[in-house]
């Protein structure tokens, strides 16, 4: 029970919240952002919103998925038109563009895994902001977390 209480504390001391259904609401204050992801994921703030890890599997060493929310100033190049051609999509209600790719995963001895990632990426351009909500996930898993991505991507929404 004490650690029950200790994980709900350091969810929502990290800006998440317990939701029914296995999903957790994330609250950015300074990005103005709001979003649901799988419950249970870790969360690591960075200076531009957040990134979700899904939780460690001992049959996959190594291997870990993962969401982001993030929002980056009109002034940072996100490079996306080199890996390849936008489709439309939705975020916050609003008209976005949804970019997929894929790329090595990164090798060194200690790094079991071999392949490549997928990566797909919704951007939502306004006037001074990019919001940029992603998930990344080894080739050979496919499109394992899909639904919680499309989830993600459905309750974003901004303040």
């Amino acid at each position: 029970m004490r650690r029950l209480g200790i994980l709900l504390l350091c969810a929502l001391a990290a800006g998440c919240s317990p939701r029914k259904g296995g999903f957790s609401v994330y609250s950015d204050e300074r990005g103005g952002f709001s979003i649901e992801v799988p419950a249970g994921w870790a969360v690591i703030r960075n200076d531009n919103g957040a990134q979700f890890l899904e939780p460690l599997d001992k049959d996959r060493p190594g291997v870990r998925s993962y969401l982001t929310a993030d929002r980056y100033g009109k002034d940072r190049p996100l490079m996306l038109a080199t890996v390849g051609p936008a489709a439309p999509a939705m975020l916050a209600g609003l008209k976005a563009l949804e970019y997929r790719w894929r790329k090595p995963l990164p090798q060194s001895p200690g790094f079991a895994p071999k392949g490549d990632s997928l990566t797909r990426a919704v951007v939502l351009e306004l006037k001074d902001w990019v919001y940029v909500v992603s998930l990344v996930s080894p080739a050979s898993e496919g499109d394992r977390f899909a639904p919680e991505f499309e989830h993600a991507l459905r309750t974003f929404s901004l303040r």
